[in-house]
């Protein structure tokens, strides 16, 4: 299980329940405390075949592209 603190001005809340949704299957994550500037959450691996290390990158790097993309979005 690791936690992880995340800027709400870098990963839009609804783009990091959407990630939570995307990866649902292999990983539990939970939103510890959410405020208007930053959020934690704690990401729990739901396969012993990849590290829960792997696991969490992927999904911050999934994030990372949803956020992206809705940034650059917004801006046109």
């Amino acid at each position: 299980m690791r936690q992880v603190k995340l800027s709400s001005t870098i990963y839009p809340p609804e783009c990091l329940k959407e990630a939570i949704t995307a990866y649902q299957g292999l990983c539990s994550v939970r939103i510890l405390n959410e405020s208007p500037m930053n959020c934690t959450i704690e990401l729990r691996s739901s396969t012993a075949e990849v590290s829960e290390l792997q696991t969490m990158n992927e999904f911050l790097n999934y994030l990372l592209d949803l956020s992206l993309e809705k940034h650059i979005g917004g801006m046109n």
